[in-house]
C-alpha cells in the first residue's frame, strides 16, 4: 500500500505586497485566455507561451541571480533572498516542471567550489502557487 506523500507548505504569500515583490513567472499555453486582473503583480510577470517568451525568461532568471550576487546586495540577506525568489503561478504540468527545473538550477549553481553563485546558497526560493486543491489535476490520481 502506497502512503500519501507529505506536502510541505513553503511560504504564505497572502498580501499583495509580497506577491508584487516576488519575481513572477506565469505559465500560459494553448492560447487560453487568462483573466489575471485579480492577481497582484500579474502585469509585471513573464509568460511562457512561445520560444521568445522562454528566451526572455532565461535572461530574466540569469539577471536575478546576477543582481542577487552583487557585492552591494550580498551584504543584505533579506534583499538577496527577495531578489532570488521565483513565484511560478500554475500547478499544471508546465508550472510544476518549471518550478522543479528552477529548483534544480538553484541547487547546481550554489554548489560550493563548483557552482557559479555559491554565495546564494540558502537564499534562492522557488514558490509554486496554484488555485486548485491538487497539483497537475489533469493527471490520474496515482501520478499526482
Amino acid at each position: 500500500m502506497q502512503g500519501k506523500r507529505k506536502r510541505r507548505r513553503y511560504e504564505n504569500f497572502s498580501s499583495e505586497k509580497s506577491f508584487a515583490e516576488a519575481i513572477q513567472l506565469y505559465t500560459n499555453f494553448f492560447d487560453k485566455k487568462v483573466d489575471d486582473k485579480g492577481v497582484p503583480g500579474a502585469s509585471k510577470s513573464l509568460r511562457l507561451k512561445s520560444c521568445d517568451d522562454a528566451r526572455r525568461l532565461r535572461t530574466a532568471v540569469g539577471e536575478c541571480f546576477e543582481y542577487a550576487s552583487r557585492p552591494d546586495v550580498a551584504k543584505n540577506h533579506k534583499e538577496r533572498t527577495k531578489r532570488a525568489t521565483f513565484l511560478v503561478v500554475g500547478g499544471g504540468p508546465t508550472g510544476v516542471e518549471l518550478a522543479g527545473e528552477l529548483f534544480d538550477l538553484a541547487e547546481d549553481i550554489t554548489r560550493p567550489h563548483k557552482g557559479t553563485y555559491p554565495r546564494l546558497k540558502g537564499n534562492i526560493r522557488v514558490v509554486l502557487a496554484h488555485s486548485g486543491p491538487e497539483l497537475v489535476p489533469q493527471f490520474e490520481e496515482p501520478l499526482r
